[in-house]
C-alpha cells in the first residue's frame, strides 16, 4: 500500500482543499475536472482542457 493510500480521509480532504485553493488562484494554469463522472466524460474533459492550453487539436 502507498502511503498516501493509508492517510486518513481528513488529510485527503485537507490536500483536496489546497488544490482547489491553487486551482482558483492560478486559473490560467491549473483546470479542474470533476472525476465523479464517467471515465469517457472524464477522458473527454481533460483532452478539450489540453487542447484549449495547447491551441492543438490532439486525438
Amino acid at each position: 500500500i502507498q502511503r498516501y493510500e493509508r492517510m486518513d480521509k481528513e488529510f485527503h480532504e485537507r490536500m483536496r482543499q489546497c488544490f482547489l485553493d491553487i486551482a482558483a488562484q492560478e486559473p490560467g494554469r491549473c483546470v479542474i475536472i470533476d472525476a465523479a463522472q464517467e471515465m469517457d466524460k472524464v477522458h473527454r474533459d481533460i483532452m478539450a482542457a489540453v487542447n484549449e492550453k495547447l491551441g492543438a487539436r490532439l486525438p
